[in-house]
């Protein structure tokens, strides 16, 4: 199915163009996670099946994810300065001291866990939860307070993954789980949880069939009362969206729909929200997520993000023509900035030592600036390393490297090459939809 935002007659040309970057990198990109670290002065950062793009004044850089791994990739980055960062991964939580050009795995529990989340508290530095989502043992909600290097269990002990965590926007010491045995919800900032209950009552449903563990997510917090919070019942045909106005002791029915919600923002005040569906697109309200309209011609997004101190709500790209990243503020969803058009707009790759863990493994990788990029001639391409510089963090793209220097894997003889045949399809993708960072959609 064409995305609702382009022209059908692209379908076909979007596709040929796609074709190479899933060839390059085993499957289209697509960011997952956008983050505002207050630790870094709240930088958008955005997360993908790839790595780390992180915003600088010249643009978006790129960190590969087999910086940590060849096999582990990250989930989840929450910087705690500049050097320090915890990340969540499917192999545990494991922390740097040098700006993600070297990493260390934090022993204990975690490493034979899948870490599918990491939620700061953002008054207290060094906090923060991470839950697990591994079959075959149990799975809980832990807690740190020494910036990642100790991790203790909540108690949840889950035989199912933990299905979802949330931390209270109005209050972060309010923190709700659900999991295998329902929904939980803890005020110490999940050192402890009590259970709740598990959505509203059967007879409020149509069939009056009882709220299984595994249909209930949640979904978003107010960002005014703690004891406001949204959640998701996943059935077929229809979804419901549900909210409790008691901090989970009671339950009512927002919303039926025959899809799946996946994330819900909300302005500052609490009062206009929107709300991201799969295959049905955008939803809006305006009364405080009471009731919700579509929006008309909004196209396929998800992982709305509220950035911190405004109303401006970023989304990123479900469809693919194109991996996208883009912000809306006063006309809630009808007119959208671009952040991050596709792969071709990055402008360098993340500086590291070249001795460093994170060079290697990162040269071994072609940048997705080039969608079509292999190695040249069977060899290693460089794209990460600055060739010895001594202090880690986000290659210089300014004016003189670029002039001085081809664009990351453009196809200079010391970079990736474009496959044969491939010609460049991701550029020519962007000139033919017309896409420019920060353009009006």
């Amino acid at each position: 199915m064409a995305h609702p935002l382009f022209p059908p007659a692209l379908a076909a040309l979007v596709a040929l163009g796609l074709a190479g970057q899933a060839a390059a990198h085993g499957g289209a990109p697509q960011v997952k996670h956008i983050r505002f670290p207050p630790a870094i002065g709240g930088t958008p950062w955005l997360m993908d099946e790839l790595g780390l793009l992180a915003r600088t004044d010249a643009g978006y850089t790129w960190l590969c994810d087999d910086s940590v791994s060849p096999v582990v990739g990250f989930e989840i980055i929450e910087p705690l300065d500049a050097d320090h960062w915890v990340l969540s991964t499917r192999a545990g939580i494991f922390l740097t001291e040098v700006a993600g050009c070297g990493y260390t795995q934090v022993p204990g529990p975690l490493t034979e866990h899948v870490t599918a989340s990491l939620l700061p508290h953002p008054g207290r530095p060094g906090e923060l939860l991470t839950s697990t989502a591994t079959l075959g043992i149990l799975n809980d909600v832990y807690r740190t307070v020494d910036g990642g290097q100790t991790w203790t269990p909540a108690g949840l002990e889950s035989t199912t993954r933990i299905r979802s965590i949330l931390r209270s926007d109005a209050d972060p010491d309010v923190v709700y789980a659900s999991h295998g045995a329902g929904a939980s919800r803890s005020d110490d900032g999940g050192a402890r949880f009590v259970p709740i209950t598990l959505g509203p009552p059967a007879e409020a449903l149509p069939g009056e069939m009882p709220i299984r563990p595994e249909e209930f997510r949640f979904l978003a917090s107010h960002p005014v009362d703690p004891a406001v919070a949204f959640a998701v019942i996943e059935r077929f045909p229809a979804s419901f969206v549900v909210r409790t106005d008691d901090a989970g002791a009671t339950w009512t029915v927002v919303l039926a729909i025959e899809d799946s919600p996946d994330s819900l923002a909300f302005t500052q005040d609490g009062q206009r929200a929107l709300m991201s569906t799969p295959f049905l697109g955008l939803q809006r309200s305006v009364d405080g997520a009471q009731t919700f309209e579509a929006v008309p011609s909004a196209g396929i997004i998800g992982c709305l993000t509220r950035e911190p101190g405004t109303d401006r709500i970023w989304a990123c790209g479900r469809g693919r023509p194109l991996t996208w990243v883009a912000a809306t503020t006063d006309d809630l969803g009808a007119t959208w900035d671009v952040e991050l058009a596709q792969y071709a707009d990055l402008v360098g790759t993340w500086s590291c030592p070249a001795d460093s863990t994170t060079a290697h493994a990162c040269r071994q990788q072609c940048p997705p600036a080039d969608p079509a990029c292999v190695p040249p001639d069977g060899g290693v391409p460089d794209t990460t390393s600055d060739g010895g510089a001594e202090d880690a963090g986000v290659a210089d793209a300014g004016a003189e490297a670029d002039a001085a220097e081809p664009p990351p894997g453009g196809g200079g003889d010391d970079g990736c090459r474009s496959a044969p045949g491939a010609g460049g399809g991701g550029l020519v993708l962007l000139a033919l939809l017309g896409l420019r960072r920060r353009r009006r959609l």
